[in-house]
């Protein structure tokens, strides 16, 4: 979750209550649902549209804050690392939120009785398509983000976003997408949530986008072919773990054979 005072983060949960109570209040509501429900806030897509429209809320405030106080010519060149920040700010807590399933392991044992819910291969894959889905739903919103931000810092200044950033704001689009690959684990055998296990999906995207500059700078390579060869390599991994979750454990609880 996003860091910010106490009374804020009341505010902000809000949406996720809010969902929860309907749904429970409801004797009919599908199973799934409820399974999704009891996984917690951090996995859930009721807390991805909630940073959604925070980022939002910060990103134009401080872009219109700049512009005000230092003129458009200096907020033409915070614009693109403000859009840096949102492209991996708006993606990495929906891919660390995996390794936060360990904080609900012990309603995950609960949950995993509930009756209609499948096991084995059915939620294996389940798990890994919730997970999927809102990561793709948190990128597709920060590339709309962060896409107008660039595009508000070369209207001002033409061939801003290379100067300032490097080239790295660029790059990092076709970086984001195969991500993708990290919700498809071996969840039962997924450990804790150490160190390496909460860094990795915020530094992966950041190494992958280097390497597609790289690749852009000595190849001259557009970012969309490196982009689609990326998620290439990504789906066919994917598609790799799909066959590969018919013979694993069940999903749930995450960690329970590490």
């Amino acid at each position: 979750d996003l860091p910010m005072p106490p009374g804020l983060r009341a505010i902000a949960r809000r949406p996720y209550a809010w969902w929860t109570d309907r749904l429970l209040a409801r004797r009919d509501s599908p199973v799934m649902a409820r399974l999704l429900v009891g996984l917690g806030p951090a996995t859930h897509w009721t807390t991805r549209i909630r940073d959604g429209v925070l980022f939002v809320l910060v990103g134009g405030g401080l872009c219109a804050v700049v512009s005000a106080l230092a003129g458009r010519e200096f907020g033409a060149m915070v614009a693109p690392w403000l859009s840096f920040s949102l492209l991996t700010g708006a993606c990495t807590p929906a891919l660390q939120a995996v390794a936060r399933l360990h904080r609900t392991r012990s309603e995950q044992a609960l949950l995993v009785l509930l009756p209609g819910v499948p096991r084995g291969a059915g939620l294996n894959r389940w798990l890994a398509w919730r997970m999927s889905l809102v990561f793709v739903v948190a990128a597709l919103c920060g590339f709309a983000l962060a896409a107008a931000l660039n595009a508000f810092a070369e209207a001002i200044q033409p061939g801003v976003v290379n100067r300032s950033t490097g080239g790295m704001a660029f790059a990092l689009f076709p970086a984001l997408l195969p991500q993708v690959a990290w919700q498809w684990r071996r969840w039962a055998r997924l450990r804790g949530v150490t160190g390496l296990e909460m860094s990795m999906p915020g530094i992966a995207p950041v190494l992958l986008g280097l390497a597609a500059l790289m690749l852009h700078l000595v190849t001259g390579t557009g970012y969309l072919p490196i982009g689609v060869a990326f998620a290439a390599v990504a789906l066919a991994y994917c598609a790799w773990r799909w066959r590969r979750m018919a013979v694993e454990p069940t999903a749930l609880p995450v960690g329970r054979l590490a």
